[in-house]
Formats: C-alpha cells, sequence, structure tokens
C-alpha cells in the first residue's frame, strides 16, 4: 500500500521516493541505536556539541576499518552471517556495519583457539617457574 497527496506522479516516481524515506528512515535508526543519539544525558549546547562530534568520529572510524579490512562483504554475505534474513537494503548500512563488526570481535575475542592459546601460555610460564 503506497500514500501519496501528488496523483500525478507515476507509481515508479513514488516507489523510487519511497525507498529514498526509507533509507533515510534506516539510517536514523541507526544512528539512535548503534551510536548513541538517543541517549545522551548532556544538557549545554557545549557539550551536545562534543558529544555530536564524538559520535560522527565514531562513525567514521568504523566506517574506515570497515571499508580498509574487508572489501570483499557484500549485504547478502553480512546479513547471513548475521542470522539476518527479513531485511535486505540495497547497500550496507552502518547499523549492519557495527552489528557485523561487533559479531567479529565478539568471535575472535571468545574463540577457542584464543581459550588453548592462553591455557597454552599459562602451562609454558608455569613450567618456567618451576624450572
Amino acid at each position: 500500500m503506497v500514500y501519496t497527496t501528488d496523483l500525478e506522479l507515476p507509481v515508479e516516481k513514488i516507489l523510487q521516493y519511497y525507498r529514498l524515506r526509507w533509507e533515510q528512515e534506516t539510517a536514523f535508526r541507526d544512528s539512535k541505536q548503534n551510536f548513541g543519539f538517543d541517549d545522551y544525558q548532556v544538557q549545554s549546547e557545549t557539550s551536545i556539541s562534543r558529544f555530536v562530534q564524538l559520535s560522527f568520529v565514531a562513525v567514521s572510524i568504523m566506517q574506515m576499518f570497515f571499508n580498509q579490512s574487508m572489501l570483499s562483504h557484500n549485504v547478502d554475505e553480512v546479513c547471513e552471517t548475521l542470522g539476518i534474513h527479513w531485511y535486505r537494503p540495497s547497500k550496507l548500512t552502518r547499523g549492519l556495519m557495527q552489528a557485523y563488526l561487533r559479531y567479529l570481535s565478539f568471535r575472535e575475542l571468545f574463540s577457542s583457539s584464543k581459550v588453548i592459546l592462553f591455557n597454552q601460555t599459562k602451562i609454558y610460564e608455569s613450567l618456567i617457574k618451576v624450572a
């Protein structure tokens, strides 16, 4: 179902406007949910300005990191990895990038190879102390 007040517009143009609007809505949602734009607790104009600037710096760093390290990942691959089967944007949103990077860092942090390596290091250190 599509709503419009301009009855002269062709259907294709209306759908194009809806797509553009949807991308804006998901960008706003991502900025609120993933980058803290809805829960800042500062009140002065200077503090709000600093908060917004730091948030944009964080988003920019995340974007640069994602672009430099994962050029081969596409929307389908990221959504599949995250288990998202109901949402397929035309391009990777910042929210998807952030969720994917969080997934990769948690996977790396809690991987079994890290635990094995940590235990081997502890055993090695214990043997050195005993020797």
